[in-house]
């Protein structure tokens, strides 16, 4: 299908400029409803927010209610001082550290603190990035300190407002988090029914936007909650989850259908509606029908995705499985709408799943419909069938550009090849006097793709001799480069050469407007064509391929018999590109050269990275991904001691791409960097990438990628092989979890000790001007601060004095420098 254009790029709005939500509504038997009968919105310019209809059993979705209201109660030995409400302030030491003692440290004091920073209560204008990190350090500070106190409860749901996933605390199970475990306090200390949950959620500034009852969800015959949770943080944005409530010999549990995550924020936002459960796949447990609703930036690129939950009690957690309704820029007339319906039941039981997306052609035409049919094969909900359903009669302009959507199939070569004989006058007004030239030039292309050698050649030919407007002669000119090459270097070669020059015309017409930006008069001015869908964008128009390189590659190699380096060379040569390295090596793991190859793109600097793999019948040619241009090409092949296929990773001195070839002799992409590639190398289950930052910091960053079985690497950042994430866990599990104060001093003072610099993470990256930095260090302080609230719980206060003076001396303009000067002050004259 035709769709680059509609979904190839999207443009950012200025911050604040609402969100599109592309949205559906329930009908009474579990189908999609679609906003209006046509499936498309009513007016041209899109709605900039969409209401989504609540289900039956929805509470209302609310995202601002405010925290409830705490007052703690001093626990202190002697009177504490109380932090003003005043902004926190930057200060320095005035004398040193032994002038200086531990104060008393209240739940009041602890809340306050938190408080302050969740509010960005800074009289200093020092901008901080993840400053709901830093409160909820303080809010586990609290709940580790005061686990005593009758309001330890009240100060979990403040910590749990802040992150509801968090999980260092002794009481939690495994994968639980501490909202769940809130939840179950709530319902088994019998201080709310399951049928008030929700409201006394929403007082505690958790709205539930979409809930339901589910019988059997867990096999066990009971009726199940299951609900989604919203929570505003002090992070400006929204974060939700799905829930549900089950009974266990009498007493409630909390099960985590989706984990908590970063569901709104500044142009971007996740909408949930929940449809009837069913038994789709006759195993006797139904599954949860989840739509979700997502958008961001602007245009908004919208997504909507059907997802099932089906219990899995082997592992105790949930199945997902998903099907992508729609995708695609939220711009002009371009929406496009779907639905899905599941059938009724056939002999065994099974429901098949049918997925309609409909693509808007233009105004008072039918849309183009793709359909896409699943059913359960025993172990997945496998594809059946993807097709493109027959267009509906209606003006011939309609049908051509229905064909042109739909791109190489027999329905849309055959209203193209009709409709050249019988040209509608309205597809010259719409897009441009030289129309018909640009549609014999893409049939005439399409037919030679097909193997239609014959009439493809017969097409072109009149169309080189004979333009149909001499006035504009582009097509004309594109068909005989495109024959020239033909003959020279077969379809993959003309269809290279005819892209790179479609791409130089449109370069050369940039050239002659500027400075002023490419529109589609241009277009229609100069070459006498241009699709009035065509999307402007970045000062310039996006234009289809005129062929599909990759495509025409992999075809043309397919029945290539190539034995050798010097073969590949030869037939580049033949088909007129110029290579830029070629690589032999066994990229599949059977003892058999392979090759890899990087040619330059037909799009400016854009160059392509090739692997051609080995077979009985030839070499299998599979595109890699974009990679950038440079003959210095170096490839490494790892096979890891944990198992799974051989991994590729090749890299030019600026980027890397990583694959591994499946069974089938399939190409699978699994990561991709765009940073400099120091080394590589391996350790027993992981690969361990060097690379640097671009910009100023050209300090050296590991990167470890642990092999998981799957299309996936796990990644986690360390710094000189030292393991920052990990090094903090660790922290946070023998301080908060353990509560064994002594090892946590040890293990705090040995890892400061091998602590190298932190890394920085970007904030903002342009190719002019660079990248601009987070400069505040996280780990370092977080870690001195955690040593120093050790030594606090182990009953060394002069030590942790002296821990936060350190801190405060180093760090005065740092969160926790500010609040480690709040926690001293000066000892008695």
């Amino acid at each position: 299908m035709n769709s680059k254009l509609r979904f190839l790029i999207g443009l950012l709005i200025p911050l604040g400029l609402a969100l599109c939500l592309a949205g559906c509504s329930a009908t009474g038997d579990g189908r999609t409803k679609t906003a209006t009968a046509d499936h498309r919105p009513t007016t041209a310019a899109p709605a900039l927010t969409t209401t989504l209809a609540p289900s039956a059993t929805a509470t209302e979705y609310l995202t601002t209610t405010p925290r409830a209201t705490i007052t703690p109660r001093p626990t202190a030995t002697r009177t504490p001082t109380v932090i003003s409400p005043e902004p926190l302030k930057l200060t320095l030491p005035t004398t040193d550290a032994a002038s200086y003692q531990l104060r008393a440290w209240s739940e009041t004091d602890c809340l306050a603190m938190a408080d302050r920073i969740a509010q960005r209560n800074f009289a200093n204008p020092t901008e901080f990035y993840d400053v709901s990190d830093y409160a909820a350090a303080l809010q586990a500070e609290c709940l580790l300190r005061y686990r005593a106190s009758p309001d330890w409860i009240e100060m979990a749901w403040e910590m749990a407002s802040i992150d509801p996933s968090y999980s260092m605390l002794p009481e939690l199970r495994p994968r639980q988090g501490l909202f769940a475990y809130l939840v179950e306090d709530l319902l088994n200390n019998k201080k709310v029914s399951l049928s008030n949950l929700l409201d006394e959620l929403k007082i505690r500034g958790f709205s539930s936007h979409e809930s339901i009852g589910i019988e059997n969800l867990f096999g066990d015959g009971q009726t199940a909650l299951v609900f989604e949770t919203r929570v505003f943080n002090m992070a400006s944005s929204v974060q939700c989850g799905i829930n549900s409530v089950r009974q266990i010999n009498g007493r409630y549990q909390v099960q985590i259908i989706v984990d908590w995550m970063q569901c709104e924020g500044v142009m971007f936002g996740v909408e949930y509606d929940f449809y009837s459960p069913d038994d789709t796949n006759a195993n006797s447990l139904p599954e949860l029908k989840v739509v979700s609703n997502s958008a961001i930036g602007g245009p908004a690129y919208s997504t909507q995705t059907l997802w099932l939950y089906e219990w899995n009690p082997s592992n105790e957690s949930f199945n997902t499985y998903h099907f992508d309704i729609l995708s695609g820029y939220y711009y002009s007339d371009q929406m496009h709408d779907g639905d899905w319906n599941f059938s009724q039941p056939d002999e065994h039981g099974l429901q098949k799943l049918t997925v309609n997306v409909y693509f808007f052609i233009k105004d008072g035409c039918p849309d183009l419909t793709r359909q896409r049919t699943y059913l359960w094969d025993g172990a997945v909900y496998a594809l059946e069938d993807d097709i493109i359903l027959p267009p509906p009669d209606g003006p011939l302009e309609c049908r051509i550009d229905w064909a042109y959507s739909a791109g190489q199939n027999d329905q849309a070569i055959g209203i193209l090849a009709e409709a050249l004989d019988h040209w509608p006058e309205a597809m010259n007004q719409e897009w441009g006097p030289a129309s018909l030239d640009y549609f014999r030039l893409h049939l005439g292309i399409w037919r030679d793709l097909r193997g239609e050698s014959s009439q493809a050649l017969a097409l072109l030919q009149a169309l080189a001799g004979h333009p149909s407007d001499p006035q504009f002669d582009l097509p004309a000119r594109l068909a005989s480069e495109y024959l020239d090459m033909r003959a020279k270097a077969g379809i993959a070669g003309a269809c290279y050469k005819v892209e790179q020059t479609w791409d130089a015309e449109y370069n050369a017409l940039e050239q002659a407007v500027y400075p002023s930006s490419v529109y589609l008069n241009d277009l229609r001015e100069r070459w006498g064509f241009a699709n009035p869908f065509w999307f402007h964008a970045f000062g310039g128009v996006i234009l289809d391929n005129l062929c599909e390189p990759y495509i025409d590659f992999t075809n043309a190699l397919s029945t290539l018999q190539v034995t050798s380096p010097a073969q590949l060379e030869s037939w580049f040569e033949t088909v007129g590109i110029a290579w830029l390295a070629i690589e032999p090596a066994d990229l599949d793991g059977d003892g058999a050269d392979d090759w890899l190859a990087l040619i330059p793109g037909y799009r400016q600097d854009i160059s392509q990275l090739w692997a051609f793999v080995k077979t009985p019948n030839g070499a299998r040619a599979s595109y890699i991904g974009r990679l950038e241009a440079s003959p210095d090409l170096t490839l490494r092949s790892f096979r890891l001691a944990s198992g799974g296929p051989l991994i590729n990773i090749a890299s030019t001195p600026g980027e890397l791409k990583a694959f591994y070839v499946a069974p089938d002799g399939k190409v699978n992409g699994l990561l991709s960097s765009s940073f400099i590639v120091y080394w590589v190398d391996t350790a027993q289950s992981q690969i361990i990438i060097v690379r640097n930052k671009p910009g100023w910091d050209t300090r050296e960053q590991v990167f470890v990628y642990t092999w998981n079985g799957s299309d996936d690497l796990t990644k986690r950042e360390i710094g000189y092989e030292y393991d920052y994430d990990g090094v903090e866990l660790e922290a946070g599990r023998l301080l908060f979890v353990e509560q064994d104060f002594p090892a946590a001093i040890q293990f705090i003072t040995d890892k400061l000790d091998q602590a190298p610099p932190e890394s920085r993470d970007g904030i903002s990256c342009g190719d002019a001007l660079g990248c601009n930095y987070n400069v505040q260090d996280w780990h370092a302080p977080y870690l001195r601060y955690l040593l120093a609230l050790a030594y606090e719980m182990d009953g060394q206060p002069d030590q942790a004095s002296l821990v936060y003076y350190g801190l405060w001396l180093d760090y005065p303009t740092h969160i926790f420098g500010m609040v480690a000067a709040a926690k001293l002050e000066p000892r008695n004259p």
